[in-house]
């Protein structure tokens, strides 16, 4: 990633325990961002900077899926704003939580798909950075993009509701 010149923590180590060549478990460690927030915070209507931010988050993962970059968990937990270094109010983006990340072309509808998986629900603002990035027209797209966060949302709505059964059944 930082190759490519796309923001995520300094990696510090990482390693891999395997059983006859299972995976059995993986821990990864990077270095200590000390200030940052979570794009999540961009959830809240009157977060600061909410439509400017929301803008750039979307040329962004745009820039992303340009680059053959597919973030497979892409949710707003796991982007970071961090301060820009010498910029007062400028921020960076970071992807965090990158074990599920895959390389290669990535199409419009399966970037969509993925930019859905944000779920920050905000107008198009979002839409709209990330067509730029992509040189996409908005209108042609923002039917399957709402039709994917749509879906999205459902399938977050069945986990929540079924996460006690679920967890019972160590599922």
């Amino acid at each position: 990633l930082l190759a490519l010149g796309i923001g995520t923590p300094r990696p510090l180590a990482a390693a891999e325990v395997r059983l006859g060549g299972a995976l059995l478990a993986s821990f990864y460690c990077s270095e200590f961002v000390p200030t940052f927030r979570e794009a999540r915070s961009l959830k809240v209507a009157g977060a600061p900077d909410r439509a400017e931010l929301l803008g750039l988050l979307g040329e962004f993962v745009g820039r992303l899926h340009e680059s053959g970059v597919l973030h497979r968990d892409l949710t707003s937990g796991n982007v970071l704003l961090v301060p820009y270094p010498g910029k007062p109010g400028a921020v960076a983006f970071q992807l965090v939580d990158i074990n599920r990340m895959r390389f290669g072309r990535v199409s419009v509808l399966a970037g969509l798909a993925n930019l859905a998986q944000l779920r920050l629900q905000d107008g198009g603002v979002l839409l709209s950075g990330y067509c730029r990035a992509r040189n996409l027209v908005a209108s042609r797209v923002a039917p399957y993009y709402r039709f994917r966060l749509g879906l999205r949302s459902a399938v977050q709505a069945l986990k929540e509701r079924t996460r006690p059964v679920r967890r019972r059944f160590g599922l």
